[in-house]
């Protein structure tokens, strides 16, 4: 080792040593680049082989993309996955077993994993599975669940909805699991709180098949619950909970009224100036719905994110077309007239709701228990 202030080729030696390393590490790094872009593709490729029926083929792929990138536990996730979907369960549980302990563990594996335990007809061994992970990860949605859906396959109806209601409170952004309380409460007199989780479920997961059983539930319980017998004989049975006058609505302290009563009130009075149940009439009463709900201050008394995005869409002068859309599944026929005669209105939703969406998470929540 020569010491400092030596002479100036020494200096030059050095520098070319400097540049040397330095072209070694950005042709190892771009290398490094290239094989984890290849191994993403590899992935992305094998997706849709699984997503296409052909598991086989995805295995084959995976295992490119492992040999590639063998730090990556969601490639074997992946491929145990692949194994599932061939019902092999034994296969996919050797897999995930090794990987609970990881420390790049992550909740689908444990969901994986149950799930295969309980498709192997060990149901005990599911659930301990579906518990240890929900201990590990305190705020995953689909352990969450995955433990309502033993409860309900179990016809443990009311143990079932207490761990969707959960899911849906520790990960607000997780969709299925509003999709699944709103299947319970359609079954129950308590509806209302189908039309909740059914509209944040179509807010979330706007263009799926699953949406549109969820818009013809919604446009149903619309029809069953708001009764127009006669012009002086309406009823509302969105709940067992009392229904109030609008008066009796304005005179009792706000925080001392429930949340369905609220719901059934307002809804009563939206109601007395409709004749018939169809897009059209549902269209005026929820907006009626929301002027009145903010006019009276439940807003205050009463939050929900929900209704303040509703609020936002009726200010941004998108509310029609929004209602039309969200329950388009249960009067198909209507929905294409409106929509045939308002492709500007349609147009412009559509482009605002893309770039205004309704935003859930930890600061943006609803879930039952909150009131």
């Amino acid at each position: 080792m020569r010491p400092l202030g030596v002479d100036r080729p020494v200096v030059n030696i050095t520098l070319s040593v400097v540049i040397y390393l330095l072209c070694l590490f950005v042709a190892q790094t771009t290398a490094a680049q290239t094989k984890g872009e290849r191994a993403y593709e590899l992935i992305q490729s094998a997706i849709v082989e699984m997503d296409n029926g052909n598991p086989d083929k995805a295995i084959v792929m995976l295992r490119k993309a492992q040999a590639l990138d063998p730090q990556d536990i969601s490639i074997t996730y992946e491929i145990a996955y692949a194994y599932y979907l061939k019902k092999d369960y034994k296969q996919a549980i050797k897999l995930l077993s090794k990987l609970t302990s990881h420390k790049d563990d992550f909740d689908q594996i444990h969901q994986l994993l149950g799930n295969s335990y309980y498709e192997e007809g060990k149901l005990e061994k599911a659930i301990e599975v579906f518990d240890a992970g929900r201990i590990k990860f305190l705020k995953s949605g689909c352990l969450h669940l995955a433990r309502g859906t033993v409860e309900r396959n179990r016809e443990e109806y009311d143990k079932a909805i207490q761990y969707f209601e959960r899911g849906i409170q520790v990960e607000p952004a997780y969709v299925s699991n509003y999709l699944h309380a709103a299947e319970y409460y359609y079954h129950t007199p308590e509806s209302v709180w189908a039309m909740i989780y059914g509209e944040l479920f179509l807010n979330l997961e706007p263009k799926t098949p699953r949406t549109i059983q969820i818009s013809k539930q919604l446009y149903d319980t619309y029809k069953a619950d708001l009764i127009v017998t006669t012009k002086d004989s309406i009823s509302v049975s969105f709940s067992k909970k009392p229904t109030m006058t609008a008066n009796e609505l304005s005179n009792a302290p706000k925080n001392k009224i429930s949340f369905e009563t609220v719901y059934k009130s307002i809804h009563l009075q939206c109601l007395a100036n409709e004749s018939e149940i169809n897009l059209s009439s549902v269209n005026r009463m929820r907006k009626s719905f929301i002027e009145r709900y903010f006019g009276s201050g439940f807003d205050k008394s009463h939050p929900n994110i929900l209704f303040d995005y509703q609020k936002r869409v009726l200010d941004a002068g998108h509310f029609e077309a929004y209602n039309y859309e969200l329950l388009k599944s249960g009067n198909q026929e209507e929905y294409e007239t409106w929509k045939a005669a308002n492709p500007r209105k349609n147009q412009e939703f559509a482009v605002w709701t893309a770039i205004n969406p309704l935003v859930l998470d930890e600061q943006h929540k609803f879930y039952r228990l909150q009131y």
